[in-house]
C-alpha cells in the first residue's frame, strides 16, 4: 500500500495498492480465484470492509508456482492508517485426488495479505511500480463517511 504524494488533494488522499499471489500448489493442481477482500482502517479508527468477486476479467487461474500480479488506485476522503486483506481461491485436484477428498471435489484455499502501513510514493514512482502488474483502475470511495479523524 502506497500513499501517492500529490499537490492537489482537495478531494482526499489517493493510494496505490499492489498485490502478488503465488501458487504453492504441487503437481497439476490449479488455483482459481473466487474473491478478494480488504479491511481498510482509517485515521478515524473506523474499519471499512471491501470485497470483490473475481469474475470475468478480474478472475485468474494459477498452475503450480505461477503468480498473478495486479494493482489499483484507491481514492478516499480520509487518511488510511493501515490495510490488510486476502484472496479466496478454489483448488482443483487436476487429475490427482486430494487426501480425504473425492476425485472431483474442490476445496477453498485462502492467501492472506499482511497488514500494510502506507508508504509515500510520487506519481513517477507509481508508474515504475505498475510494471509487471495488471492495472485494474481506480476505486473512488471519497464519498464514504468514516467519521472524523482522531486527534493523536
Amino acid at each position: 500500500v502506497h500513499r501517492v504524494a500529490s499537490a492537489g488533494e482537495a478531494a482526499g488522499p489517493t493510494y496505490f495498492i499492489r498485490v502478488r499471489v503465488r501458487s504453492q500448489a504441487l503437481g497439476s493442481r490449479k488455483l482459481r480465484s473466487l474473491a478478494r477482500f480488504y479491511a481498510l482502517r482509517f485515521s478515524s479508527g473506523r474499519i471499512f470492509p471491501l470485497t470483490r468477486l473475481t469474475e470475468g476479467p478480474a478472475s485468474f487461474t494459477l498452475a503450480s508456482q505461477e503468480e498473478h500480479r495486479f494493482c489499483w488506485h484507491l481514492a478516499v476522503g480520509q487518511e488510511l492508517r493501515d490495510a490488510a486483506g486476502g484472496v479466496l481461491l478454489m483448488e482443483s485436484p487436476g487429475g490427482h485426488a486430494l487426501p480425504g477428498c473425492p476425485q472431483a471435489q474442490e476445496r477453498f484455499v485462502s492467501a492472506d495479505l499482511e497488514v500494510q502501513v502506507p508508504a509515500e510514493v510520487t506519481p513517477d514512482e507509481v508508474e515504475r511500480l505498475k510494471l509487471g502488474y495488471n492495472y485494474n483502475g481506480i476505486l473512488n470511495l471519497g464519498h464514504l463517511d468514516v467519521g472524523a479523524p482522531r486527534q493523536v
